[in-house]
């Protein structure tokens, strides 16, 4: 799966050292709601899984449902 993120996000974190082709790990974090539902946010690798959660780049429903299958029963949070 090939993401891009968020290039203010990228160059605020050290991107400001990145060429277009060069490549950078990202984290996935599955934050499940209290209304049965969940939502899928991307972040930079090194960063805590709560900032992911709070401040990652939310996930179209399709990858974050590759993403997090054992979430299939539950509604993709808008």
């Amino acid at each position: 799966m090939r993401h891009w993120v968020n290039r203010a996000k990228v160059y605020n974190e050290g991107g400001h050292i990145l060429q277009p082709s060069d490549a950078v790990a990202v984290k996935y974090v599955t934050a499940i709601g209290f209304d049965n539902d969940f939502a899928v946010y991307m972040g930079a690798s090194d960063w805590s899984d709560a900032r992911v959660a709070e401040g990652g780049d939310k996930v179209s429903e399709k990858e974050g449902r590759i993403v997090a299958p054992y979430c299939s029963h539950l509604y993709y949070r808008e």
